[in-house]
């Protein structure tokens, strides 16, 4: 992420403030049985599912929940940027959205299900509405009261790590040809694309390899 602010100001000179204790935050809200039961029923029909966690996954601490969800899944992951680097998995497909692979882009939108931890979902992070295939069921668990983008067709205000972790107790033993499986070449390759130069066909700069910029 990155944030541009004027010269004069990042060199100014900041005045001494208080900084006011937090305010208690109430206890997040818990996942109805009957949320639990309709996206766990929806997760054990999937057969390619695609977890993706936001900034309020990573403020709840869901990375290790996620990961062993996926895990019990055999799904694929991604983050969203304020996310990067929470989930690790073997089918970690990296950020979602205008700053991922165009690969793993591909990927994300054959998913038939997406269940998304903690996620606005921005304009940036669904490619502006192309990143979800049209097929998909996309389920938003957020402490939003209610869903915050068009796309979402099932909206759960939770905590995302407490879903996380009662939704892998409720799920079917995983299948042995899991989507992460299948689809393990694909990621591979595009983990590892071929390295270039520092300059594109057009003659401009490439950000990776240009450490400079």
């Amino acid at each position: 992420m990155i944030l541009a602010i004027p010269y004069d100001l990042a060199a100014a000179a900041a005045d001494p403030e208080t900084l006011q204790a937090p305010e208690l935050r109430s206890p997040a809200p818990h996942p109805t049985q009957a949320d639990l039961d309709r996206i766990a029923a929806v997760l054990n029909t999937a057969r390619r599912p695609l977890l993706l966690a936001g900034r309020g996954a990573r403020v709840s601490d869901a990375g290790p929940a996620l990961n062993v969800l996926s895990d019990r899944l055999g799904a694929l992951t991604a983050t969203t940027v304020a996310a990067r680097n929470l989930l690790n998995g073997a089918g970690h497909l990296g950020i979602a959205g205008g700053f991922g692979s165009d690969d793993w882009a591909e990927l994300m939108a054959e998913a038939d299900v997406v269940v998304v931890f903690g996620a606005g979902l921005n304009q940036f992070t669904t490619r502006f509405g192309h990143l979800f295939g049209p097929e998909a069921t996309v389920i938003q668990v957020d402490l939003a009261e209610q869903a915050t983008h068009p796309r979402v067709d099932h909206h759960v205000c939770a905590d995302a790590r407490v879903v996380a972790e009662q939704l892998t107790e409720m799920l079917d033993a995983p299948t042995q040809q899991s989507w992460r499986k299948t689809a393990a070449d694909r990621v591979h390759r595009a983990a590892h694309r071929e390295p270039g130069g520092p300059l594109a066909p057009d003659g401009r700069l490439d950000p990776v390899l240009c450490p400079s910029l």
